[in-house]
């Protein structure tokens, strides 16, 4: 039995995941593993999620943690918050699922690597819409109209947004980009109008991509892929994402074997940084040559 340390409960995941994990007959419940004990900052909403989930300890600091468990997960809304709560598990040895989005910045992307590479534990961070059927299933079809010369990827968010501004929603179109079109962002030239964003994704090579992180129109995953022998397209259902993230990350902690590479997680957040920077400045942001 995986016995999970649950690092953050203001997020709904922590409550998605606890669920799947502890309740009996839960739908689309895993076995194997359970949620043992939960951190969070606000005491009446760790209660209220503990009691859902059936999560049977709630500890006043993570470092209690430390020799309980067998892995833990970094779920808080705030990016910000994940470097600081992740560290000290990275050090002990603790097999570690950071929550979207991995950081706010790359200097603290680099450092969870960094620390967790030191140390030769397993680390990973991502959106579960990568992992959910549908978009396994579109990225499966792109074979036959590629190669993919232009795309187009986008979800709902909010520039402004408490949590770390557009990034804390926005991860989910960049890393669905990234699931899709690949990896090698070069420049990123980005726009704000009225609530929406567009950023202007260049690549190394091909293709080039418009994203899109939308504030004022209807909330829905979107995807669209133009290749030299065709177009696809989706509104990409979220059903399965869960179940399918926590499979991926239960094996990480069985095999040791981290699904996603950590340049990947930290390009991620280098996207959501210079969109900011384009935001800013008002001109084009280009990503660091080299990642870590």
């Amino acid at each position: 039995m995986i016995r999970i340390g649950m690092i953050g409960s203001d997020n709904s995941h922590a409550e998605r995941f606890s669920e799947l994990c502890n309740l009996k007959d839960f739908p689309g419940g895993v076995r194997g593993a359970r949620v043992v004990a939960i951190y969070g900052r606000d005491a009446k909403r760790t209660a209220e999620v503990a009691g859902n989930a059936e999560i049977p300890r709630i500890v006043d600091d993570p470092a209690e943690m430390l020799g309980e468990v067998d892995a833990v997960t970094v779920v808080f809304r705030h990016g910000g918050l994940h470097c600081e709560h992740a560290l000290p598990f990275l050090k002990a040895g603790i097999p570690t699922f950071v929550d979207k989005p991995f950081a706010t910045s790359v200097r603290d992307a680099r450092k969870m690597v960094r620390t967790a590479r030191e140390h030769g534990t397993p680390l990973t961070s991502f959106s579960t819409l990568r992992c959910a059927p549908a978009t396994t299933e579109f990225v499966k079809g792109l074979r036959k109209i590629g190669p993919i010369t232009a795309g187009l990827s986008a979800g709902p968010g909010d520039v402004k947004s408490e949590y770390g501004g557009f990034i804390f929603y926005g991860i989910h179109a960049i890393e669905i980009m990234q699931e899709c079109f690949g990896v090698g962002v070069r420049k990123v030239r980005a726009a704000h109008h009225k609530g929406n964003l567009l950023a202007t994704i260049e690549y190394g090579g091909e293709p080039i991509v418009s994203l899109q992180v939308l504030g004022n129109a209807t909330h829905d995953f979107l995807v669209t892929a133009c290749g030299k022998k065709g177009v696809a397209h989706s509104v990409l259902a979220t059903a399965g994402c869960y179940e399918a993230g926590l499979r991926k990350i239960l094996r990480m902690v069985r095999t040791r074997h981290e699904p996603i590479p950590h340049e990947h997680m930290i390009e991620a957040i280098a996207v959501g940084e210079a969109i900011q920077k384009s935001l800013d400045t008002g001109k084009a942001a280009s990503l660091p040559r080299k990642l870590l």
